[in-house]
């Protein structure tokens, strides 16, 4: 599968929005330790400050050294999606520098002591949605460096977004405000790597099989490596069901409230890469 691949240039681009509300507003709090807090910036402040950060694009642009390669999605929506406090560039920016973080094998582990349990005892605000795979190596809390409330998690074997997958995430758009949906597939994904093999499935593991067999059969007709392909045909599948999927998500999307992305983790490296 092709993958884009952005310089930091193409990146501040897609994430304008996010800096300049962080900038204007400090939508980021006390950004050291494990007791940073973030502030909620309401949604027509946020518009504004998107504007105004669009405005000063070019500029900050200049400041970032240029040949540093990041792996960043495409932005298939502007203005970001913005909800009642965060936006879908500023939930991405999140998840690339805990990523980034993790991989450097420079965590901070956030916002995961007693301060933040009583902080998010009424209630919680995670500024994504990740539906990932059930593998014990896929944990998005630790690939991504987040902490407590930050994330909201939906694991399936082969990520795959059946009936109650589906309604839980519409719970964290719809109830949550959450602005972003993350699809994480993985290198070497085991459901997929079956589903390729063939043969009988036994139990209710058909189910997870029969569900991503389309993905593999349209895969067999790209060049290079079958598994690899499904892999990544598979998230991007599932990223298309959870746009077009009516009636919350895709309501939400048309309306530029929600931003739906794929990626792959690189169980080697550690490294996501955007779809």
């Amino acid at each position: 599968m092709l993958e884009r691949k952005f310089n930091r240039r193409d990146f501040l681009r897609l994430s304008a929005v996010s800096l300049g509300a962080l900038a204007a507003s400090q939508a980021v709090a006390g950004c050291s330790g494990s007791n940073m807090r973030f502030s909620r910036t309401p949604p027509a402040a946020a518009e504004g400050e998107a504007a105004a950060a669009a405005e000063g694009e070019g500029e900050a642009a200049a400041e970032v050294g240029q040949g540093e390669a990041v792996t960043a999605p495409a932005a298939h929506a502007a203005p970001a999606a913005v909800t009642g406090k965060f936006t879908s560039a500023q939930g991405l920016m999140f998840l690339l520098q805990g990523n980034q973080r993790f991989v450097s094998g420079q965590v901070q582990h956030p916002r995961r002591d007693a301060f933040r349990r009583a902080d998010t005892l009424g209630g919680q605000t995670p500024f994504a949605v990740v539906l990932t795979c059930s593998d014990s190596r896929v944990a998005p809390e630790v690939i991504f460096d987040q902490g407590v409330g930050d994330i909201f998690v939906v694991r399936t074997a082969g990520n795959i977004a059946g009936e109650i997958a589906l309604g839980s995430i519409e719970y964290a758009v719809e109830h949550l405000n959450a602005p972003l949906v993350l699809v994480l597939g993985h290198q070497k994904c085991g459901a997929v790597s079956a589903t390729v093999d063939g043969g009988e499935a036994p139990g209710h593991i058909k189910n997870v099989v029969e569900h991503i067999a389309p993905a593999v059969e349209r895969a067999r007709g790209l060049q290079g490596d079958l598994l690899a392909n499904a892999i990544d045909t598979n998230i991007l599948e599932t990223v298309h069901q959870l746009r077009t999927s009516a009636p919350i998500l895709a309501e939400f999307v048309n309306a530029r409230r929600l931003e739906v992305f794929g990626a792959r983790y690189n169980l080697d490296t550690g490294s996501v890469t955007f779809l």
